[in-house]
């Protein structure tokens, strides 16, 4: 029989050895370098995933996007995240495949270092990222965009380019916090436009109910806005009217916006609103060719189709 002491003592010294084996691996060069490989590969894989470029690999392996997604530069080394099914979107691209946009210089001339900007219904988001270049660090950005398909891509456009000053809504918005029926486009997927009528809508349209908010409500308390962009398909003007307060506390703000008479009919009274904006001292100016500014009339206007610049800040 084995004395409990020599048991003992036996046992302390397979102990001693399999510690020292560990020891031993541990301080071992050869196990210290393939640890510390391992260890680099769990960091680079997701890392090259993330940032991966979806032009060049060919596939789309950003968030677990479509791989109908393309990545297109823009003219400041910029790369937009879009669905290459989007029709429309291949004519904002010149020769070359950048995507440049002739009022680019009017944004630049609105907007400075350390500035807030609003950019609603903001699709791929070529807008929202020279608004985000042109104020900088110091400066935010809110992207607005119903679309959660094109807000998801957009998600990935943000990390892609390492910008921390734009703030991603999900969401649409209308006047007043309410259900909305949404009209969609499959082959102009950044444009949409608010059905007032459920018996207008066709069999074959995409229209989805969204619960749309008010600017004022969704971004309770922001003020001093430089610029506020509204992409509409004639409802830009119930954004307009939600959007009261924090015009009221911006008071160097600027609206851009697109403008067809007949079609603002249809939710709104644009003369009313344009009478409201004037009492405010806002002045109307019409956008042609990016950067050909020019004050209008009411009356102009009631026969213009087009972009409009609405502002305090009289334009040279």
């Amino acid at each position: 029989m084995v004395k409990y002491e020599h048991r003992k003592e036996y046992n302390q010294r397979l102990a001693d050895e399999e510690r020292g084996f560990w020891s031993k691996l541990i301080r071992n060069p050869k196990f210290q370098f393939v640890i510390a490989l391992v260890g680099l590969l769990l960091i680079l894989i997701p890392v090259s995933i993330i940032f991966m470029d979806p032009s060049v690999t060919g596939r789309n392996m950003m968030c677990g996007l479509k791989d109908s997604i393309i990545s297109i530069p823009t003219a400041n080394n910029y790369k937009i995240l879009a669905d290459s099914k989007d029709a429309a979107i291949l004519k904002s691209i010149k020769e070359g495949g950048v995507w440049t946009d002739n009022m680019l210089p009017l944004i630049q001339r609105l907007l400075k270092p350390g500035d807030v900007a609003i950019d609603v219904g903001s699709g791929f988001g070529y807008y929202a990222v020279m608004m985000a270049d042109r104020v900088g660090e110091n400066g935010v950005v809110h992207y607005l965009e119903p679309r959660e398909d094109i807000a998801k891509i957009f998600s990935a456009t943000k990390v892609l380019n390492g910008l921390h000053n734009i703030a991603i809504h999900n969401v649409a918005t209308y006047s007043t916090d309410a259900s909305i029926l949404l009209e969609r486009y499959k082959d102009n997927m950044q444009t949409s436009r608010i059905i007032l009528d459920s018996k207008a809508v066709g069999a074959k349209d995409d229209v989805v109910i969204y619960n749309a908010r008010k600017l004022d409500n969704l971004l309770h308390g922001l003020k001093d806005v430089k610029l506020l962009r509204i992409n509409s398909m004639g409802d830009g003007l119930m954004t307009l009217e939600g959007a009261s307060l924090i015009i009221a506390s911006s008071p160097h703000i600027s609206i851009m916006m697109n403008w067809d008479p007949n079609q603002i009919k249809q939710y709104s009274n644009p003369i009313a609103i344009l009478e409201d904006m004037e009492e405010l001292g806002f002045e109307i100016w019409s956008i042609q060719n990016g950067n050909d500014i020019r004050l209008v009339t009411r009356d102009f206007l009631m026969n213009y189709v087009g972009d409009i610049l609405i502002t305090k800040e009289h334009i040279e």
